[in-house]
């Protein structure tokens, strides 16, 4: 770990990595006057580099004929977990990016770069490694001094800065579970962490033990066993008999199975005073939330709580962006994203898929005999049929009117 106490902007090292060696020729130009820059163009290059020096950044590519870019990121990452990362592509995935961000990416940015907004991550990079030196600083002053509280404090607010960094980066709900049951794991020594969201018209539990794995039967009876009020936000025998949608992670650390009886600690989920799950702990440790500990987890959950506020809305409002307000499958819009990506794909690997058009004969005469709200009802009975008659992996939308794709 870099540990410079007395380190400026202007010395922090930056490594460029890209196999485009016009792109990486011109971003380091654009960065020398800044950064004391080394330049890579391929991952070999960047580890020999990575090796001898520790990096307050690195900026890379994400595809080499000798690697990934992903590569480059972990291997910063061990040098010093603390290293600033970009990741620039013009191969941009929804999966390469949330693999990214588990690994504790800075920034994603895709090609063609704007300069301006590079200039501006790059900025802004520098500034949280410089947050952390600093922190590192006043940590060791204090550790000098004997002021063993205060460097407890210093601890947890870099901990929960670099923690709501990456929670903000977080792309879906079941990443930022992820992230919030492994860090409470990790910040508080518990066995496992329980997350559960009853809010809108969504209802997830969520669950990851420290080390190993766990069955659905032993989340059950974990569940059943605690005794919290916060907890029971879901209807009991709706969690026993699996109706409500469970995802369980595996721990962290694969040695080891542990099997915890209850969980006995838990915080309700509260945005504005409204209730919207709870954050439930299982631990071995006796005091791991006593005092100050205590009063971190009740500052830790109000972070999450927003967090995962936030992205409820956000996936309700682009669910709802995507699905007839009428019959609730699929609109039009979704039904041309799917056939131009399963058209894509089927050219890709020379493959076939079906594309089925149903049209409802003579509706108009039932909108005219008995009505819109019949005709609705229709519409909605026909699409639940079809619905069941197709395989989970289908997609079935309402193309328009009376029209079913």
């Amino acid at each position: 770990m870099n540990d410079s106490t007395s380190k400026s902007p202007r010395d922090c090292r930056v490594l460029i990595v890209d196999d485009e060696e016009i792109l990486c020729r011109m971003l380091g130009d654009t960065l020398k006057d800044l950064y004391n820059v080394t330049t890579a163009t391929s991952v070999a290059d960047a580890f020999e580099h990575i090796d001898k020096v520790v990096f307050d950044l690195v900026v890379t590519d994400l595809k080499f004929l000798d690697g990934s870019g992903m590569d480059v990121l972990q291997h910063a990452k061990h040098r010093d977990k603390y290293t600033e990362v970009i990741i620039i592509t013009g191969f941009g995935t929804f999966e390469s990016a949330s693999e990214a961000i588990n690994y504790g990416v800075t920034a994603y940015l895709t090609k063609p770069l704007v300069i301006a907004d590079f200039i501006t991550q790059v900025e802004r990079a520098i500034a949280s490694r410089m947050f952390h030196l600093r922190s590192l600083q006043l940590i060791r002053k204090s550790a000098d001094s004997g002021a063993h509280d205060v460097k407890e404090h210093l601890l947890d607010v870099t901990s929960l800065y670099y923690f709501a960094n990456k929670l903000m980066l977080s792309l879906d709900i079941s990443e930022i579970m992820r992230m919030v049951m492994d860090e409470a794991n990790d910040q508080f020594d518990a066995t496992c962490t329980m997350v559960g969201v009853r809010y809108l018209s969504f209802e997830d539990i969520f669950v990851m033990p420290a080390r190993g794995e766990l069955s659905t039967d032993n989340v059950v009876a974990m569940y059943s066993a605690s005794k919290d009020e916060a907890m029971k936000i879901f209807d009991k025998s709706a969690v026993m008999l699996g109706r409500i949608p469970m995802t369980i992670f595996p721990g962290r650390k694969a040695e080891g199975v542990e099997q915890p009886n209850e969980f006995q600690v838990c915080l309700p989920m509260t945005v504005l005073g409204e209730t919207i799950g709870f954050i439930a702990m299982s631990t071995d440790n006796s005091t791991a939330l006593h005092g100050e500990r205590q009063r971190f987890f009740y500052v830790f959950s109000t972070l999450v709580s927003a967090a995962v506020q936030h992205a409820y809305i956000d996936m309700q409002a682009k669910i709802q962006a995507k699905t007839d307000g009428l019959t609730g499958i699929a609109n039009h819009r979704m039904f041309q994203e799917a056939l131009h990506r399963d058209m894509s794909r089927a050219r890709r690997h020379g493959r076939v898929f079906c594309l089925a058009i149903i049209d409802v004969d003579d509706f108009k005469k039932i909108n005219d005999e008995y009505g819109h709200l019949v005709g609705d009802s229709v519409l909605i009975d026909i699409s639940r049929r079809i619905q069941n008659t197709v395989r989970a992996g289908d997609l079935l939308a309402r193309y328009g009117g009376e029209e079913f794709a």
